[in-house]
């Protein structure tokens, strides 16, 4: 009997790395956060943990995962514990191996694997949490969950999953399918398998409402052009920075919530400061939020020369898609 472990484990190691399109000595870390959003809403126990790591190595690589045993090479893998030819083992040591090493992360920080992993799913499963909050009584709730926790690991990882292709010596049943869908593709379709549209601020943020408007400044004014975004001046930051068609500048002020005191002060504030430090005679003021209670509403307008827009968006999947303003006079 040949012991293919060594083999399968460098083997699977380099498929996974390939299909994800990350490199290798980080794709246990990937692996492993993707196994923890799929299995985010099931118990995992300590005694049935790496067996489930199993079944997910399985369903990612599109390996034969009814069958009791795998074969490769004509010989029997076990998927449980066994001495040798065991898959259970292949991931034991790929966790093994990962937590005798620190991990660096973005930011240049050496941690310890398990805080950085704790860390890293934490921060992920935070955003989907966030993001699907909106529709939480909603029966795609878990699917809209994982899916915005996915693309969030994504964009930390650089990673661009693909569907795996078979992988040559592995016996497969006659009735296996040679295609299945990433993880990404599931959670996608069953998202729109209803359709989440809503025009509910509370799934975007400011950021979100900035990001949209520097490539849609027309909706505002025609011929308003984009300067800058976040832009520092002395205690305070603008959001985005324009010029009018006529050369004058432009601060537009983003809410996404409907109690937002700190207008006023902004609104006074930033103009005379910008104009101060840039030693210009005309800035002007805008306001842009989703609604304005009369108890903002009503003294914001006696400030002189503030302009006041409310916006409605067309929210789908948390992304804006559309926006509609409106200047209240």
């Amino acid at each position: 009997m040949l012991n293919y472990e060594s083999e399968l484990n460098e083997l699977f190691l380099d498929k996974l790395s390939y299909m994800y399109g990350i490199d290798r000595s980080i794709v246990y870390h990937y692996f492993y956060l993707r196994f923890l959003i799929e299995y985010y809403d099931k118990k995992i126990e300590k005694f049935n943990k790496h067996k489930r790591l199993v079944d997910f190595l399985l369903r990612e690589l599109n390996l034969p995962i009814e069958e009791k045993e795998l074969v490769y090479k004509g010989e029997a893998i076990k998927k449980g514990y066994g001495l040798e030819n065991s898959l259970e083992n292949i991931v034991l040591d790929w966790e093994f191996s990962a937590s005798l090493k620190s991990v660096t992360t973005s930011k240049g920080v050496s941690l310890p694997y398990e805080e950085y992993m704790d860390k890293e799913w934490k921060s992920v499963i935070r955003h989907g949490k966030n993001k699907a909050k909106p529709y939480k009584s909603h029966s795609r709730y878990l699917s809209y969950l994982k899916w915005n926790a996915l693309s969030l690991l994504n964009k930390r990882y650089s990673a661009n999953p693909n569907s795996p292709a078979e992988i040559e010596d592995f016996e497969y049943p006659d009735n296996h399918h040679p295609f299945v869908r990433t993880l990404e593709e599931v959670y996608y379709a069953d998202i729109h398998s209803v359709e989440l549209v809503t025009t509910s601020v509370v799934s975007i943020t400011e950021n979100d409402l900035e990001k949209y408007l520097i490539k849609h400044l027309d909706l505002i004014e025609e011929g308003l052009r984009y300067v800058d975004r976040q832009y520092s001046i002395k205690d305070g930051r603008i959001d985005v920075l324009a010029k009018d068609k006529e050369g004058n500048f432009v601060i537009l002020e983003l809410k996404t919530v409907e109690d937002f005191k700190d207008i006023f002060w902004q609104s006074i504030y930033y103009p005379m400061q910008f104009k101060t430090e840039h030693h210009v005679e005309k800035v002007r003021m805008i306001t842009i939020a989703p609604k304005y209670p009369e108890h903002i509403l009503l003294p914001l307008q006696q400030i002189h020369g503030i302009e006041i827009i409310q916006f409605k968006p067309l929210i789908e999947l948390g992304k804006i898609k559309s926006l509609t303003l409106s200047k209240i006079s």
